[in-house]
């Protein structure tokens, strides 16, 4: 309980690399993996707002919020927040110019788009990791083939699972990184 703003504050799970103290918390949650406990829970809590607290949390958050009719982004692109694929489609499908890419269990797939395209160098990395995690520029066949190793059918530092390697072009000049917050036709940089 936050005194100074009169607020509950509650967590379901610590995030990655955040220091959990249970004891700072009004009500701690336990997991479960039928959504509908933890909906019911907050719901009887008269939570107001879901914030996700990390990356982990992005989709349980969106289904939170949405399930108990909250303010968020919902769920239709939820996957889409998380996974990088998904994600560069999006973009691309709202007249963004994106990377050209392939998602691929198949190293020779992956290979044969890389040459066939003349995307050298290119960039491999797993579709659902966190940040640069396990992010590999290649600029040979060798070198596609160790990141492809490392990175298919591996967890990555969140727990997933890489059933699959995505393959993007490597693009040359200035990167802008621009977050935003948007509530209710407001956006905020």
């Amino acid at each position: 309980h936050n005194a100074a703003r009169g607020r509950d504050v509650l967590q379901i799970a610590p995030g990655e690399g955040a220091i959990f103290d249970p004891a700072a918390f009004q009500h701690v949650l336990p997991w479960h993996e039928d959504a509908a406990q933890t909906v019911a829970a907050l719901r009887d809590l008269g939570v107001e707002h879901v914030i996700v607290g990390s990356e982990r949390g992005v989709e349980l958050a969106d289904q939170l919020s949405e399930a108990l009719g909250l303010p968020g982004n919902g769920t239709r692109l939820s996957e889409a927040r998380r996974d990088k694929a998904r994600m560069i489609e999006e973009v691309g499908r709202r007249g963004i110019r994106v990377p050209q890419q392939i998602q691929s269990d198949s190293l020779d797939a992956i290979l044969g788009w890389i040459d066939t395209g003349d995307h050298w160098p290119a960039v491999l990395k797993p579709c659902r990791a966190k940040g640069s995690d396990g992010v590999r520029l290649c600029a040979t066949p060798e070198d596609v083939t160790r990141a492809f190793r490392t990175i298919h059918g591996r967890l990555d530092r969140l727990g997933f699972h890489n059933e699959t390697v995505l393959a993007q072009e490597f693009l040359v000049g200035r990167e802008y990184v621009i977050d935003t917050v948007s509530v209710e036709g407001r956006h905020r940089l």
